[in-house]
C-alpha cells in the first residue's frame, strides 16, 4: 500500500512512530518534520502489514533549501521521487540506504542532472559518553534581538548571499543557537539544536569561518550537546567523511561514529523541470 502524508490517519501515524522508535537516530528527521513541521514537508510511504518499508520525504524549510530524505529500496515510490527531482532545480538528497542511493543515481542521467555525492558520518554521544569536563569556553546563546546581523554576516562570508535577516531571526528564535565571538566581537563559529526530540537531539548549522580556531568549533558543539544530554537524549552530529578536524573535535567531546549516510547534491537543468514548480 502507498500512502501520502496528506492521507495521514492513525494507521500511518502509528507506522511512522514505530519506525522512529525502532531507530530514532536514523529516522529522527522524518518524525520531527512530520509531527512538528508538517506544513513544510511532503512525504510518501510504502506500507506492508502496517510497517513502513520505504519512504521519501521532501522538506522545504530553513533558508528555503530543499531536502529529500530517502529510505528503503524505493521500488514502489520511484515515480514520486523522480517527480520531486523534476520539480525543484536544486535538491539535497539524503539517502539512508545503499539501495536508495543507487536508485537515485540511476535516474539522474535521464534528467541530465549534475550531481555530486559525499558520505556523511553519523556521530553520537549520550550522558554517559559525553566529555562534560572538556576544555572549552562558554559560547553565547544567541537571540534574534541581538545576534541576527552577526549570523547574517557569517552566512554571507561563507557564500550564502540569498540569506535574509528574517531567515536568520527565525532560526535564532526556534533552534537554540550558540555562537563563539572572538576578541573583536566577530562571530567565528556557530551551532544549533536542529532537531529536538525526547530521544534525540541533532546538532545542525555548524558553520565556521576559515580562520576559526579548534577551540571555537569545539565550544559551540559542546554547548548544544551538553543541553541535549542533560535531558537524557542522545545527540547526533553529522560530519562530512573528509572533515578530519570536526571528527577529531567530536571524538574529544565524547562522540563516536555509528553509521554512514549519503548526501547527493542534485542540480536539474531547467529544460528537465516541470513547469509547475521551478525552484
Amino acid at each position: 500500500m502507498i500512502k501520502n502524508l496528506r492521507e495521514m490517519d492513525l494507521l500511518l501515524f502509528k507506522a511512522i512512530r514505530r519506525l522512529y522508535q525502532e531507530n530514532p537516530l536514523r529516522h529522527c528527521f522524518l518524525f520531527h518534520n512530520v509531527v512538528f513541521e508538517t506544513e513544510l514537508c511532503e512525504a510518501v510511504f510504502h506500507i506492508r502489514e502496517s510497517n513502513i518499508f520505504s519512504y521519501a520525504m521532501l522538506y522545504r524549510g530553513h533558508l528555503d533549501q530543499t531536502h529529500l530524505h530517502l529510505y528503503g529500496n524505493l521500488n514502489e515510490i520511484e515515480e514520486q521521487v523522480e517527480y520531486w527531482l523534476r520539480r525543484f532545480r536544486r535538491v539535497k538528497v539524503i539517502s539512508y540506504s545503499e539501495a536508495a542511493r543507487k536508485k537515485v543515481e540511476g535516474m539522474l542521467p535521464k534528467l541530465s542532472a549534475r550531481f555530486s555525492s559525499r558520505r556523511i558520518i553519523d556521530m553520537v554521544t549520550d550522558e554517559l559518553a559525553f566529555n562534560e569536563k572538556a576544555d572549552v569556553d562558554e559560547p553565547v546563546k544567541m537571540s534574534p534581538a541581538y545576534c541576527t546581523y552577526d549570523v547574517l554576516d557569517l552566512y554571507r562570508s561563507l557564500g550564502f548571499e540569498k540569506v535574509a535577516p528574517q531567515d536568520v531571526s527565525r532560526l535564532l528564535a526556534h533552534r537554540r543557537c550558540y555562537g563563539y565571538f572572538d576578541r573583536s566581537r566577530r562571530l567565528t563559529a556557530m551551532a544549533c539544536r536542529y532537531v529536538s526530540l525526547p530521544e534525540v537531539w541533532v546538532v545542525g548549522e555548524l558553520l565556521m569561518r576559515p580562520e576559526a580556531e579548534r577551540r571555537h568549533i569545539a565550544s559551540v558543539i559542546y554547548a548544544v550537546a551538553r543541553d541535549g544530554v542533560k535531558g537524557g537524549a542522545r545527540v547526533l552530529l553529522l560530519v562530512d567523511e573528509g572533515n578530519e578536524e570536526v571528527k577529531s573535535i567530536a571524538r574529544y567531546l565524547g562522540f563516536r561514529e555509528i553509521g554512514i549516510r549519503t548526501r547527493i547534491d542534485v542540480e536539474t537543468p531547467t529544460s528537465a523541470l516541470l513547469s509547475l514548480g521551478r525552484g
